[in-house]
C-alpha cells in the first residue's frame, strides 16, 4: 500500500496534459503535404547525367550508383556495382545532347563523351613509347528514364554499337528545344 501511495503522484502527473502546451498541440498545423511534383525536361536530365558523371569523376562510386534506377539495382547489387570499378579511371567527362526519345519505352538517350584510362595492376608492366598512352576517348548514349519524380540511368553503351541498332538516329531531326 505504501508503494502505491508513493507511486501515486508519479502516475498522476505522468498522465496530466502538460498545462503550457495544451493549446500549441491543438493549434499546430498538419505539414502532410505531398512535395511539389517535378517536370521531366531536357536541362533537368542534362544536369542529373552531369551530377552522375561529377560523382564517377569523384570515383564516388555510392553517390554514382544511386543514380540508377531502383530496378536495375535489384538485379545489379551494389556488391557487384563496384567490382572492378578500381581498374578503371574517367576523366572530363562531357555531355553533349539528347539524341533522342523513345515515347514508347519511357527513356531518353544522351549522348555524352568521357576520357577512359584502364588501371589494371597488370599494365604497370607494359611498356608504353614515348607519347603513346592507354588512355581513349569514349563516345557513350546513355539510357534515362524519369521514374519517381526524378531521372534515372539505366545504362549506356559505346555510341558505334548504339547508333549501329539504331541508324534512323544518326539523321533523325534535333529534339524539340535545341
Amino acid at each position: 500500500m505504501r508503494i502505491f501511495l508513493l507511486t501515486l503522484p508519479l502516475m498522476v502527473a505522468a498522465c496530466a496534459p502538460e498545462s503550457g502546451n495544451t493549446q500549441a498541440a491543438q493549434t499546430q498545423p498538419q505539414t502532410s503535404a505531398a512535395p511539389a511534383a517535378k517536370t521531366p525536361t531536357e536541362e533537368a536530365l542534362m544536369e542529373r547525367a552531369r551530377a552522375r558523371w561529377a560523382s564517377i569523376d569523384k570515383e564516388d562510386w555510392i553517390e554514382a550508383y544511386n543514380f540508377i534506377t531502383p530496378e536495375v539495382r535489384k538485379v545489379n547489387p551494389i556488391g557487384k556495382y563496384l567490382q572492378g570499378k578500381e581498374n578503371h579511371r574517367y576523366d572530363n567527362p562531357v555531355i553533349e545532347k539528347v539524341v533522342a526519345k523513345d515515347e514508347a519505352k519511357g527513356v531518353v538517350y544522351v549522348r555524352s563523351r568521357v576520357l577512359w584510362t584502364p588501371q589494371h595492376a597488370q599494365l604497370k608492366t607494359l611498356k608504353l613509347e614515348p607519347g603513346q598512352t592507354l588512355t581513349e576517348e569514349v563516345p557513350i548514349v546513355e539510357t534515362w528514364k524519369w521514374l519517381q519524380n526524378d531521372w534515372y540511368f539505366v545504362e549506356q553503351e559505346g555510341a558505334d554499337k548504339f547508333f549501329e541498332a539504331h541508324p534512323e538516329l544518326l539523321r533523325a531531326p534535333q529534339p524539340e528545344g535545341k
